[in-house]
């Protein structure tokens, strides 16, 4: 995604339901684009793939670190969140992503909510930037519970480092 790469600071928001079958090239785009140094947070993809950057690819740029999370992320990010009383029909997760590789990169392959991770978090050191990818059903359980608005608030101030106004 050539749009992606025009930006050059601050936080990039994919929208809930983006399908990487759809868009082929976004999941690297976002990737590049926090390389960077423009951290991006993907809300729940409905389909597709990311290929996660590793010593195999050599054209993706490598993280420092890479976390994988559950329901207890959500406590993480705020000890006020219940992981699992917030969505009224007792479903957080809106997908999950299972890995999968051979003889080649580590795929994250979007699925249903119990194959797979609802978090992936990667860090870039060198320019601070982050890259998530949050599988929870934010916008489509925004009117639900305060809890997904105050959700979205605190995984900006994760991926940027400082405090959001509300």
């Amino acid at each position: 995604m050539d749009t992606l790469s025009e930006v050059k600071d601050g936080v990039v928001i994919i929208g809930e339901g983006v399908s990487f079958k759809d868009y082929r090239g976004l999941s690297a785009g976002m990737l590049k684009a926090v390389a960077s140094g423009v951290s991006v947070i993907c809300l729940a993809p409905a389909a597709g793939e990311i290929e996660l950057p590793s010593s195999v690819s050599s054209d993706l740029p490598r993280p420092t670190a890479m976390e994988f999370h559950r329901e207890g992320i959500i406590r993480k990010l705020d000890k006020r969140f219940d992981p699992e009383g917030w969505a009224p029909d007792g479903q957080s997760m809106a997908c999950g992503l299972a890995f999968r590789g051979e003889r080649g990169p580590v795929i994250a392959e979007v699925g249903s909510v119990t194959d797979g991770w609802p978090w992936i978090e990667l860090g870039y050191a060198k320019n601070n930037a982050k890259f998530v990818v949050c599988g929870f059903g934010i916008v489509g359980k925004w009117a639900d519970s305060p809890t997904p608005r105050y959700l979205l608030v605190k995984m900006l101030e994760a991926v940027s480092d400082r405090n959001v106004k509300k």
